[in-house]
């Protein structure tokens, strides 16, 4: 009786290593297209915007001119970039450029406080 039940077990557990290492060989094989790169950098660009403008609001009106004058032109070039991506999706120099810009505008947020870096 035990015999049976050892194999049993065995042979699910077999089962399911072969399940787990056919899914690792799956995903390894999987590549992430330009596209959806791209998708995911607008869908951050556009989150982090959101961030900024409400903080933006919740500032003074001299807090605000000086917000205006540093992060906006940064929002500007980021989004020109992101566009600039958008039209040649798959350009690696393109991309590049927009994360260059993007990192830029995260660092001023981040020198402005609206960007924190948190330990887990």
């Amino acid at each position: 009786m035990y015999g049976k039940i050892n194999t049993s077990k065995r042979v699910a557990g077999s089962v399911c290593l072969a399940f787990f290492i056919l899914a690792i060989v799956a995903c390894a094989g999987w590549k992430v297209s330009p596209e959806h790169t791209y998708l995911k950098a607008l869908k951050h660009f556009n989150n982090t915007v959101e961030i900024y403008e409400k903080n933006y609001q919740a500032q003074t009106p001299e807090t605000q001119e000086k917000w205006k004058e540093r992060i906006d032109p940064l929002i500007k070039t980021a989004s020109e970039a992101l566009d600039i991506w958008h039209l040649a999706v798959g350009s690696s120099q393109a991309q590049l450029d927009y994360q260059k810009a993007l990192s830029t505008l995260i660092q001023a947020m981040f020198d402005i406080s609206i960007v924190e870096v948190k330990e887990n």
